[in-house]
C-alpha cells in the first residue's frame, strides 16, 4: 500500500502536522509505504528552519528511514519567507528551509496522488481548532477528485491558494471536480477581487464540473443567473451522492 498525505494549518494552530505523523509511523509500523507528505498553506511553516525543530525532525527522519518526500509547496512557502538556498541567494538573505524538507509546486502533489494507492488529508485550510487533532482519513486514489470549498474570501491569501489547488489539480487530472459548499458559495458572485477573478479562470485549467447546492445559493443571495461560472446547481441529497462518490475528497 503506497501512501501520501497533504497537510494543511499552521503548526501552532492546529494539530494537522503532528496528527499525520503519528499517521504516518502508524502506517509505516502497519507495512505501508509513505512516499510523500506535502505541506500546504500555512503548512509550510512546519518546514521552517529553528521554529518547531522536534516536529521538522520527527519528519525528517521519518522520510528518510523511508525514502520519502517532504515537500513544503514553494508557492506558499515564499509568500511567508520560507525559502531554500535558490531562493534565497537571489535577495542576498538566509535560507529559512530545513534541510530535511524541498520545495516544489503543486504539480509534485498531483503525481503523488497519481502514483499513491491512498492520499491522507489532515487539516483545515486556515481552521484555528485550538490544537484539538483533526483525524486524517486514508482514501483511495483510484477515482475522481473532489475539492470542496466552505470559506469566503475574507481570507484573501488562504482563498487564492485553495484555488490554486484547484486548478493544479484540474490541470494534471482532468476528472477533477469542485464543490462551493456553506460560505464558499459567496465565490460564485460575480467582482473584480482577486478571488472572484480567480474562479473566472478556473474553466482555462480544464476544470469544467463546478457543483453548489440550491440552499447555499439562497443562503448567500446568489441565483443561476448571476454567478461568475457556469456551475450545476444541486438539491443537497444531490450533494451529499456528489461527495460519496467522489475518492479522495479535499475539503478547504
Amino acid at each position: 500500500m503506497k501512501i501520501s498525505y497533504l497537510i494543511f494549518g499552521h503548526p501552532d494552530q492546529q494539530e494537522a502536522a503532528h496528527a499525520a505523523l503519528r499517521s504516518a509511523r502508524d502506517a509505516q509500523a502497519s507495512g505501508a509505504e509513505i512516499l510523500c507528505a506535502f505541506f500546504y498553506s500555512d503548512a509550510v511553516e512546519t518546514a521552517r528552519l529553528g521554529a518547531r525543530p522536534e516536529l521538522a525532525d520527527e519528519w525528517a527522519a521519518l522520510a528518510q528511514s523511508m525514502g520519502a518526500q517532504l515537500i513544503a509547496c514553494s508557492s506558499s512557502a515564499v509568500r511567508r519567507g520560507v525559502l531554500d538556498d535558490r531562493g534565497a541567494a537571489p535577495l542576498a538573505q538566509t535560507p529559512t528551509l530545513h534541510d530535511g524538507f524541498e520545495l516544489a509546486g503543486l504539480g509534485q502533489l498531483a503525481e503523488a496522488i497519481l502514483i499513491s494507492d491512498q492520499l491522507a488529508v489532515f487539516g483545515r485550510q486556515g481552521t484555528q481548532d485550538q490544537k484539538s487533532p483533526e483525524p486524517g482519513t486514508a482514501q483511495s486514489t483510484s477515482g475522481s477528485p473532489l475539492v470542496v470549498i466552505t470559506q469566503d474570501a475574507n481570507n484573501e491569501m488562504l482563498t487564492l491558494e485553495s484555488l490554486d489547488l484547484v486548478m493544479a489539480l484540474a490541470a494534471f487530472l482532468p476528472e477533477t471536480a469542485l464543490l462551493f459548499r456553506g460560505d464558499g458559495a459567496t465565490l460564485l458572485a460575480p467582482g473584480e477581487r482577486p478571488a472572484s477573478k480567480r474562479v473566472r479562470a478556473l474553466p482555462e485549467y480544464g476544470l469544467t464540473r463546478c457543483h453548489v447546492s440550491r440552499s447555499d445559493l439562497e443562503a448567500v443571495q446568489l441565483f443561476a443567473g448571476s454567478l461568475c461560472i457556469p456551475c450545476q446547481i444541486d438539491e443537497d441529497a444531490a450533494i451529499e451522492e456528489l461527495i460519496h462518490s467522489h475518492r479522495p475528497v479535499i475539503t478547504l
